[in-house]
């Protein structure tokens, strides 16, 4: 190894590159292969190895309160059961104290399911008495500090609960969402009905010894549909309750299915990472070897001496092996370092908690990663020495002309992936841009929403909120929202006579006529003066209802249909830029009088800055919240331009990936062209000298020199372009409201490619023609 030392030190600019270029990737490489194991390992502390089966239709998890008792014990599959519930978080007070808590309402067998470490109580014997407590070990530790809290009394709801137990917080690989207490289930009595309230509470079941999931849920499906009349098979689309499914619990955080219970990953995202971590590490072996190759003349003769010392080409290829082998460590040193700096700042981006402990797993996992890139890197260098003359080397008239054969393949898949990385950062980045700022069709400029149906749903006790905020100078008008703003609003059926489902929807947002103004809705065709409970619809809700200023109703029957039409509006968008809109579903505005009951926000216009009115309106509404509710709530009042923003912030996010992947790939690739272009000028400056004495101008050396890597980064250009073409249309496809796609990236795309690479280049290649050609022939 000793020479290798010596071969680094003198070799300072391949040292540096080797170093930096590996170093950067494994460090990255490290990040999203850790950010993967850790989402892959999310599931739950179960007592046993036996599967647990959350049950819930065809498309989300959760039943009702009396699913389990109803069908449950005519399933003989079914073991044992137990259940959760998050539905109802709510205040709970100490003493003068109040917080704002999430809770779990579970049935007493939860914790002989669940494996989670608990203190004061026994799992068997739990949440048997209705004024049952259990706190978690973070909610304890806020509100009591040191103090033990067993045996303490809070007040949940107006009743009192006495503390029994603390159990152990939920982490980062518990699928379970954080929670501050858990309560018995008759906690639900009262606010939910048996049979009614779809997703309120969640069965998690045992099932015998080899049955099978689909067998069960087929089975239960059956029962559904003889108990609700509306109940559907899984394939009918037009129906909102229909199937039956069991979701194996380890299987929900990265699944389809999803429900307020359980905490949900992005499994595409884990695996578009984990492919561009493998695509530059591939990149960065591709430079690794590329420069050893180029460095492949200088040791030349060492090893050509150790074969004539009696060293075999086996022998000579493990060196070569152990020799990357030791880079490759060094570098692997240097990435945890750099993961362990930039961890930070990846878990703000992905919104993770990254774990970078390793286990015996992630040990093993990188001690084959190193060998295998070792082997790799050793291996190709050590085949091109071995076809070295050894006598040539020796007498001094061996030449090593590197034809770049190899380096070209490499040089050229490294622009080949600079490019897909380049052209699918700029469609992410427009793509993001374009929903950032694409028209809703309705004004959000300094509009904000208060959700005071979190105080009451009184009309009367709603103005008292209304007209302390009309106090506020910055306030200009406030309307009425029934269920929310079209942002976040419901999703209603019609229900057409003889049809025995939905056969479509509206997705319907209820406001009155200081909200319709406020947001600023275009009528486009009047047929009458909206009165409470008529809509207005879009023109593609009035082509499917074949609505008509004769014929406004919409659903039910001729007599008495579900809704009636007062018009049509210009089209708007419901919901967040990434919502993809349901078959068969059509935008709404109902009209609703001031004081109509179940109204849930009220929609203020505001001017002046938005944190110093956010922190005004939410003291106004904590002090009336306590003077109405006794509990001061902290509500979460937003602006609807800020609401739009954060539905957008997952693909921000990946933007922000993507854009910084493609640097890192960048910078690799261009350090391992500049250290290219230095030692393949240096190899031909005896050429260049010669030509420069015969009378060669400057400019034609340089050309010359530079048409092999433009040459090679034009190949590359044509082979990623449909490569491009196919990632950049697989990512817009996943967008309802998508950007045509934009074919001038790809000619942006490979100009930024050949300037990037002469940049790289031309540097040496011109210090390279400008040197004095009697110098260089001198030097040779």
């Amino acid at each position: 190894m000793k020479s290798y030392f010596t071969f680094l030190k003198r070799n300072k600019l391949y040292t540096v590159i080797q170093l930096f270029g590996l170093s950067v990737t494994l460090g990255v490489v490290i990040l999203l292969a850790s950010y993967a194991r850790t989402e892959f390992s999310v599931s739950a502390k179960k007592v046993t190895d036996e599967p647990i089966y959350a049950l819930g239709p065809s498309d989300y998890i959760g039943m009702t309160l009396g699913t389990p008792k109803a069908f449950f014990p005519s399933v003989p599959e079914i073991k044992d059961w137990t259940a959760i519930s998050s539905k109802f978080n709510g205040y709970a007070n100490v003493g003068d104290d109040f917080y704002q808590v999430n809770l779990f309402a579970v049935s007493p067998n939860f914790f002989q399911f669940f494996d989670y470490k608990l203190e004061g109580c026994t799992r068997e014997e739990v949440l048997t008495d209705d004024a049952q407590m259990i706190l978690s070990e973070s909610f304890a530790r806020k509100v009591f500090g040191t103090e033990n809290p067993v045996g303490k009394t809070v007040r949940l709801e107006n009743k009192d609960y006495h503390v029994v137990g603390i159990m152990e917080d939920f982490g980062s690989k518990d699928v379970f969402r954080s929670v501050d207490m858990f309560v018995g289930v008759k906690f639900l009595d009262g606010k939910v009905q048996e049979m009614d309230n779809f997703g309120a509470f969640i069965p998690l079941v045992h099932l015998t010894e080899g049955s099978s999931p689909e067998a069960v849920a087929d089975k239960l499906q059956e029962k559904y549909k003889a108990y609700w009349d509306f109940w559907a098979n899984e394939d009918d689309e037009a129906s909102f309750f229909k199937g039956s499914a069991l979701y194996e619990l380890d299987d929900i955080y990265l699944g389809q299915a999803a429900s307020d219970a359980f905490r949900s990953g992005d499994a595409d995202l884990v695996e578009i990472l984990l492919i561009v971590a493998l695509i530059l590490l591939v990149s960065a072996i591709f430079n690794y070897i590329n420069l050893t190759l180029a460095q492949a003349g200088k040791r030349a003769k060492e090893m050509a001496t150790r074969r004539l010392l009696g060293e075999s080409s086996a022998r000579i290829t493990l060196r070569y092996i152990r020799e990357s082998f030791f880079m490759t460590a060094c570098c692997f040193l240097l990435g945890c370092l750099i993961a362990y700096l930039g961890l930070p700042l990846f878990n703000d981006v992905l919104h993770a908690d990254i774990s970078l402990l390793p286990d015996y797993e992630s040990i093993g996992s990188a001690i084959l990663v190193l060998i295998v890139v070792s082997v790799i890197c050793g291996l190709v260098p050590a085949l091109l020495v071995s076809r070295f003359n050894m006598l040539d080397v020796l007498k001094g008239s061996f030449r090593y002309q590197n034809k770049l054969v190899l380096s070209r393949i490499f040089i050229g898949l490294q622009c080949i992936i600079s490019t897909i990385l380049l052209a699918v950062s700029i469609t992410t980045y427009i793509q993001t841009d374009y929903l950032i700022n694409m028209p809703t069709g309705y004004n959000t400029k300094d509009l904000m929403q208060v959700p005071t149906g979190r105080i009451s749903y009184d009309s009367e006790k709603r103005d008292i909120v209304r007209k302390r905020l009309e106090t506020l100078p910055e306030v200009e008008k406030i309307g009425v929202l029934g269920n929310g703003s079209p942002i976040n609003c419901g999703f209603n059926g019609v229900h057409n006579e003889g049809e025995q489902t939905n056969s479509s929807a509206l997705w319907l947002s209820r406001m009155d006529s200081v909200a319709f103004q406020l947001f600023g809705f275009k009528i486009k065709e009047k047929f009458s003066d909206p009165l409470p409970g008529q809509v207005w619809l879009t023109s593609s809700g009035k082509e499917y209802y074949q609505l008509s200023q004769d014929h406004p109703g919409i659903g039910g029957s001729s007599e008495k249909p579900d809704y009636v039409s007062c018009g049509i509006l210009e089209d708007f968008r419901m919901g967040t830029a990434i919502r993809q809109p349901e078959e068969n579903s059509y935008n709404a505005i109902q009209y609703i009088e001031p004081d109509a009951p179940w109204s849930s926000y009220l929609l203020v216009k505001t001017h002046g800055d938005h944190d110093v009115i956010l922190n005004k309106v939410r003291a106004i509404c904590s002090q009336a919240a306590k003077e109405i509710t006794g509990v001061p709530m902290d509500l979460e009042i937003e602006y609807l331009d800020d609401v739009l923003y954060d539905g957008l912030r997952k693909k921000l996010d990946f933007m922000k990936l993507i854009i910084g992947f493609m640097l890192v790939s960048l910078l690799i690739s261009g350090m391992g062209l500049f250290g290219m272009s230095v030692y393949y000028s240096d190899q031909q400056r005896k050429s260049i000298a010669l030509h420069r004495i015969m009378g060669s101008e400057i400019s034609q050396a340089v050309v010359n020199l530079s048409r092999p890597f433009l040459i090679t980064s034009a190949v590359a250009i044509v082979v990623a372009i449909p490569i491009s073409v196919k990632l950049m249309e697989y990512y817009l496809d996943g967008f309802c409201y998508r950007i045509d796609f934009p074919w001038w990236i790809l000619g942006v795309t490979a100009v930024l490619v050949v300037v990037i690479t002469m940049i790289c280049v031309l540097s040496q290649i011109i210090h390279r023609a400008m040197a004095n050609p009697v110098e260089a022939i001198k030097a040779e």
